[in-house]
């Protein structure tokens, strides 16, 4: 954090944050942040006039009056509904970063810039007037030199040195916001600040847009229905990107179609997005009507690639469990993914978790498949984690925000779309596939190949402590009478270690078996491989029972 001697540069965007404080009615913030000029604020600042208002609206409106960057950053928080109570949330999806255009000569030059040449010599035709601005940058129509015509997004002047500004002191700010504030330490600013710099600081180079787009795609070219504008890189700098241009429909318009064609719209629509997320782990995570435009053939296409998610395959697969134990109404497996997944603490007891899931989650198990929302679910579990105060990671929150957003797209496409129905043919596909002899064998290679590793550290670690034992510097204090209940502890975790060891060794083998197909054969299975899964299965059950009695008595 800078002091106060390297900010002065940064001292009159400090006053004018102040101000906007004080005239929000937050001039107590303003004080005990200490920022400058406050006490000339406050003698000259009136009163508002305007009745009060909710707190999260004068939030909203701070964000508002301090510029596009600060926009920006409360847009992104709208995302954290593990961090955020809903109506905080609610406020901040309002904020639009729509702002005047910039003058046609600022584009001319930055044309000149980026490429050595005057317009006419990289583009055939270049509208002078945007189609829309926003706060990173503004579009036009132009005419490429093959005759097709494309979507040129031009980034703002000076914009980056704006932001660069305007991060500096976001990032002074959630410092003394740590340190002064209490209350909002646990939100932890600084951290939310710095994530929020990388995003923005991605943002503003377009061939990462470019690129994104490039991939869904490749990824998508096989989902009928559905399109992606191409990007023309020979036209395409940091700061210009050129897409194909698409002519199309709103959501409004498409909603007065048939019936019969919103319903397929909303089926090319819905599984596009399912084979993002459950399949390809990378998914365009802002479809909101304004980024979807619908062909004369009812074909949906995908706009603005710059917000994207990326799920590793352990998160999705957790995801995909916990969908299908809401769709079986399995309360015990919904609480075991959550755990895993980091929505409800390990150190909790199970009956109190029981009793958490039955308290949030208890409606939901109450209605049929058609009326439940799985982005609403999981908004409601990132708030049983925000109880707890665990980190949940941001992948998971933003991938609530995309199916919030998509479901109200398909509801408004088709009241009486099934949305659980829809998705559950692929997180069977996907809980299934995490459960097939080549996905155990693998996990059963990665699984030698960490105990491969161990075993050559082992030595090394317990000569270590052996030398520390001679040595005398290891010392194990034991109370009084509890000597033979620790031995019988160690002797029950070693027993449990063996069992354990035995099992995944079956598993292997099994696998191994299976694989190399070993004969005899029986529908082309290998017969001892298929013995090695029954004694694993034969002894699994017995050890898993007896863990979950364990779990239940602690």
């Amino acid at each position: 954090m800078t002091g106060w001697l390297e900010t002065l540069r940064e001292l009159p965007r400090l006053r004018e944050i102040g101000g906007v404080l004080i005239r929000h009615g937050f001039g107590h913030m303003a004080q005990r942040l200490r920022l400058p000029g406050v006490r000339w604020w406050q003698r000259h600042q009136l009163a508002p006039a305007a009745p009060p208002r909710s707190l999260p609206e004068r939030l909203r409106m701070i964000f508002e009056d301090l510029g596009p960057t600060f926009i920006k950053f409360a847009q992104i928080l709208s995302t954290r509904r593990d961090l955020l109570p809903e109506e905080y949330i609610a406020e901040f999806e309002k904020l639009q970063d729509a702002v005047p255009p910039f003058p046609f000569s600022d584009v001319v030059h930055l044309i000149r810039e980026e490429f050595g040449q005057e317009v006419k010599g990289v583009f055939e035709e270049f509208a002078s007037d945007p189609l829309a601005s926003a706060s990173i940058a503004q579009v036009h129509l132009a005419r490429i030199k093959t005759g097709q015509e494309v979507i040129v997004k031009v980034q703002r002047p000076r914009i980056r040195d704006t932001i660069l500004q305007d991060l500096a002191i976001m990032d002074h700010l959630s410092h003394l916001l740590a340190r002064h504030v209490q209350e909002v330490r646990l939100y932890n600013p600084v951290g939310l600040v710095e994530e929020f710099r990388k995003t923005i600081l991605r943002e503003l180079d377009f061939r990462r847009e470019g690129r994104n787009a490039d991939r869904l795609r490749h990824n998508l070219r096989d989902i009928e229905g559905i399109a992606i504008p191409q990007v023309f890189w020979e036209y395409s700098t940091p700061r210009l990107l050129a897409v194909e241009y698409m002519v199309g429909q709103g959501l409004r318009e498409v909603a007065r179609k048939s019936v019969e064609e919103r319903h397929r719209i909303a089926t090319h629509l819905y599984q596009a997005f399912l084979k993002q997320i459950f399949e390809d782990g990378f998914f365009h995570a802002d479809p909101h009507p304004g980024n979807l435009l619908f062909l004369p053939d009812g074909t949906a296409c995908l706009m603005d690639f710059g917000i994207v998610g990326r799920v590793n395959r352990e998160r999705v697969v957790g995801l995909g469990s916990i969908f299908l134990a809401l769709m079986e109404r399995d309360m015990e497996a919904l609480l075991d993914e959550c755990v895993a997944l980091g929505l409800l603490p390990e150190q909790l007891k199970r009956q109190e978790m029981h009793y958490e899931l039955d308290e949030l989650l208890g409606e939901y198990f109450e209605r049929p498949l058609s009326e439940i929302s799985l982005g609403q679910i999981l908004g409601t579990l990132f708030e049983l984690g925000r109880k707890y105060r665990l980190k949940v990671p941001s992948t998971l929150v933003l991938l609530g925000k995309t199916l919030v957003t998509l479901e109200a797209v398909i509801r408004t496409l088709d009241p009486e779309f099934a949305l659980v129905d829809g998705a559950r043919w692929e997180v069977e596909r996907l809980v299934r596939s995490r459960l097939s002899p080549e996905a155990v064998l693998k996990a059963g290679w990665r699984t030698a190949r960490q105990l491969y590793h161990l075993g050559q550290r082992l030595p090394k670690r317990l000569d270590h402590v052996l030398q520390r034992v001679e040595e005398g510097r290891v010392r194990v204090e034991l109370m009084p009478g509890t000597e033979a209940h620790v031995l019988q502890q160690w002797e029950r975790m070693w027993n449990r270690a063996i069992r354990g060891a035995v099992i995944c060794a079956l598993i292997i083998g099994g696998s191994l078996l299976i694989q190399a197909r070993v004969g005899p054969l029986v529908s082309d299975l290998s017969v001892l491989g298929l013995l090695g899964y029954g004694l694993a299965l034969a002894l699994g059950f017995p050890f898993l029972r007896s863990l979950q009695r364990r779990e239940e008595e602690v």
